[in-house]
């Protein structure tokens, strides 16, 4: 496992960097003196994890502009002293109060994010294996 990685399990081990394979299941997690890793027969490993090292050059671009649109909300009061200017910026970042906190741009944000890992079917269990 990377350094920067924050837990000990992938998210998703992968053995081509092509965005539309199908992740293995044939690996384990062996712990070393050096730290936690990961055995499988693949000769080339890509590994999904959490890193705990994110620079703003790797932010997606959508989630760079919500960061934007939550500052200008959190700021909007205090800079220019006027809460309708912080009003507009909330409900341009997260939208009306009856969308809890779950829409505006938050809402476009969180869907592009959803398209960029495709869902995949379950291909290999045993208790799907026992229906006929």
């Amino acid at each position: 496992m990377p350094s920067t990685a924050i837990s000990s399990t992938p998210l998703q081990v992968y053995n081509s960097s092509s965005t539309r394979v199908l992740p293995i299941q044939n690996y384990e997690i062996v712990y070393t003196s050096s730290g936690p890793a990961i055995a499988t027969n693949e000769e080339n490993i890509y590994i999904d994890y959490i890193s705990s090292v994110i620079t703003e050059g790797l932010m997606p671009s959508y989630f760079v502009q919500l960061l934007v649109y939550m500052m200008a909300w959190h700021l909007a009061e205090p800079v220019t002293d006027q809460i309708t200017k912080s009003d507009y910026w909330r409900k341009v970042a997260v939208g009306l109060e009856s969308e809890n906190g779950r829409g505006g741009y938050f809402r476009q944000a969180t869907n592009i994010d959803g398209r960029g890992k495709p869902n995949y079917s379950i291909v290999d269990f045993p208790l799907t294996d026992v229906r006929d």
